[in-house]
């Protein structure tokens, strides 16, 4: 029963990501530039604020410009790495203990990267990028790999408090 409820809300997960990404590779150049500029804006703000400098809106817009790339990219990183996490839970529910869950999940992963980048060529001022693409299976590898950390210490807590018991 405990498959099944996890299996549900992880694909009901998987899609809504998956429409959040969707909808970002959908936006003009324009928007995602503006949106990413907004992120980094009020990223510096923040540090703006607790380093307590009160930078001038000229010096702002200058460090969120700095920190534009890293934003974006880390972006890429993070939704990919939540994917990946939610993709290889899946499969460790699903399929039989081996490399095949990793391969296929990457696949996945990989897949998904390279259809949102050619998805993006029909986007007007966005472009289709390689890199981006081995960005977002690294955040998805990423994302397995974290799910297999927290998979194996629950395993063996599970382990252990059943030795304790008997």
């Amino acid at each position: 029963m405990k498959r099944k409820i996890y299996t549900v809300i992880s694909v009901i997960l998987l899609v809504v990501l998956y429409a959040v990404i969707f909808g970002f590779s959908a936006q003009t150049g324009e928007e995602s530039g503006g949106l990413s500029h907004m992120v980094s804006k009020r990223l510096v703000q923040l540090a703006d604020f607790f380093g307590t400098k009160d930078w001038m809106e000229w010096e702002i817009d200058s460090k969120a410009a700095l920190i534009d790339l890293l934003v974006r990219k880390t972006a890429h990183f993070s939704e990919y790495a939540v994917l990946g996490f939610l993709e290889y839970g899946l499969a460790v529910l699903w399929m039989k203990k081996g490399t095949g869950r990793i391969v296929l999940t990457a696949v996945i992963l990989f897949l998904s990267g390279a259809l949102d980048e050619l998805h993006q060529l029909f986007v007007p001022g966005r472009y289709a990028s390689f890199w981006d693409v081995l960005l977002d299976t690294a955040g998805g590898c990423a994302g397995m790999l974290l799910f297999s950390f927290i998979y194996r210490i629950t395993v063996v807590r599970k382990k252990a408090a059943g030795k304790s018991d008997g």
